[in-house]
């Protein structure tokens, strides 16, 4: 089967807009526009955000509580291990939040599951093993819909889900 690139048909003058007044190339301004941005205040938004100008991470659920845990971590030298998905997004999450605990007194270690023979997510003989080299797991771009193994391992294994896919019902 033979594919083809369908490109959609560029906002000439949004592009024009962007370039001038964001002082950037035309092919990052095709970029935005390809990303929806639509107008200038909004690519000027999303190329020069600072840490002000994100949503306060206390208002995710179970944020304190995670916090807390992980102060405790770090303060107590406990065991901490990141178990990350194989996918781009998840070994870049586990090399970020590797650095940070890193930086923060921490001597993490990590899990990335073996894509053919452990496939997506969590997966139950892998938390069985780190169950016993680690005090704290956190996940990372994973976890947000295996409810029931981590209720399984709950009793031995303390856990903080990190995720950006949608969570189901539980």
């Amino acid at each position: 089967m033979e594919k083809r690139w369908q490109f959609g048909s560029p906002d000439e003058g949004l592009m024009e807009a962007l370039s001038a007044q964001l002082h950037i190339s035309p092919v990052l301004a095709q970029v935005l526009d390809n990303r929806g941005i639509a107008d200038v205040r909004a690519g000027d938004h999303f190329l020069h955000d600072t840490l002000a100008d994100m949503a306060d991470p206390f208002l995710m659920k179970g944020m304190e509580n995670a916090v807390i845990r992980l102060e405790q971590a770090i303060t107590e030298k406990q065991r901490i291990v990141i178990y990350g998905d194989y996918d781009v997004d998840g070994i870049t999450s586990t090399s970020l939040v590797y650095s940070v605990l890193r930086d923060l007194g921490a001597s993490p270690q990590f899990y990335i599951p073996e894509r053919e023979s452990e496939g997506y997510g969590l997966n139950e003989g892998a938390l069985e093993q780190l169950s016993r080299q680690a005090d704290l797991l956190i996940t990372v771009d994973c976890g947000i819909s295996s409810h029931d193994l981590v209720q399984q391992f709950s009793p031995v294994l303390d856990m903080i889900i990190t995720d950006h896919h949608e969570p189901p019902e539980q």
